[in-house]
């Protein structure tokens, strides 16, 4: 009569369709709300026991640290059995190393028949969250009433492609907040040896003996905890030379070293009256001996100046 009837199983798979799409829609928003990754685990392995019909699971997120080597962390079980089972876990590592769906089914004996005691799981479904080609995190399955299959995985490939770029676009959102909260805190402790800099200078006199200059860049190096500390004396004989006084660098004072001044971190001090820079040092200053010789990748130093304002040399 004009009307298509819909079998069991088309209708079990077009709610299937109509629930994934809801809880896809639902990942997003509990991240939009909590703006934390766990949410997303949380709602990634709800939607995938309930597409499956699975009482037992786990997921978690593959790191990988600064030398390349991956790791699964564990963000979520649907109980503690799921977690605390090193079955389980190894299966959770089997599709982090495979890297595609895994399917284990029951297990057997040598004569085909199941064992007399229980295994768990006893069957396992585990399926990779990717960010285009990069795997991102790993949800497993198990113990539901019928056998898993392959064709599940290819069903939740789209909601798994999904979650995947939420966790990769949240990991970028966190890395940039990092970068900015690192930045801060280089410049806030920037500004406190600048401070800290600015004030010695000023109580610093060419009358104070040798021995004061000893401890001074001893004690500055150790409280602003970096390797080395120096002062420079700007000559009044028009020669291009800056005489460090003293220096203390790694645990030794070393003084009176005659350093060539143009085209040096020295020159550049007193032209801007403080200077500073994050990294790449001896590439700014490929002529500065000093900076080569020892190696000195940082630095921050400001001018030395009299009391009538005429720079007298530089701490850095």
């Amino acid at each position: 009569h004009g009307h298509t009837h819909v079998g069991p199983v088309a209708r079990r798979a077009g709610d299937q369709q109509s629930e994934r799409g809801k809880l896809e829609r639902n990942i997003h928003r509990q991240l939009q709300q909590t703006h934390h990754i766990q949410a997303v685990f949380v709602e990634l392995l709800n939607a995938v026991r309930d597409l499956t019909d699975s009482p037992h699971g786990a997921a978690g997120e593959i790191i990988t640290d600064a030398e390349g080597n991956t790791r699964f962390e564990l963000r979520v079980s649907a109980n503690p059995q799921d977690a605390d089972s090193k079955r389980f876990g190894a299966l959770m590592e089997q599709v982090m190393n495979y890297g595609g769906v895994h399917v284990a089914a029951p297990a057997r004996t040598a004569t085909g028949r199941r064992p007399a005691k229980p295994v768990f799981p006893d069957t396992f479904l585990g399926l990779p969250v990717r960010c285009g080609k990069d795997l991102v995190a790993v949800v497993g399955v198990a113990n539901r009433p019928r056998p898993y299959d392959e064709g599940t995985g290819d069903f939740l490939h789209p909601l798994l492609c999904s979650v995947g770029t939420l966790i990769q676009a949240h990991r970028n959102i966190q890395q940039r907040l990092d970068a900015e909260r690192e930045q801060r805190r280089a410049q806030l402790e920037c500004k406190y040896i600048e401070t800290t800099l600015r004030s010695i200078a000023a109580t610093v006199s060419s009358t104070i003996g040798t021995k004061y200059f000893h401890s001074l860049v001893k004690q500055l190096s150790k409280a602003l905890r970096v390797d080395a500390a120096f002062i420079g004396v700007v000559g009044d004989d028009g020669t291009d030379i800056v005489d460090i006084i003293t220096l203390y660098d790694r645990g030794r004072i070393h003084d009176n070293i005659r350093h060539a001044f143009a085209a040096t971190l020295c020159e550049k001090i007193i032209e801007a009256d403080v200077q500073h820079h994050l990294s790449g040092l001896g590439e700014k200053f490929p002529q500065d001996s000093l900076i080569r010789m020892r190696g000195w990748d940082s630095c921050l130093g400001v001018a030395l100046r009299d009391a009538s304002g005429r720079v007298q040399g530089v701490i850095a």
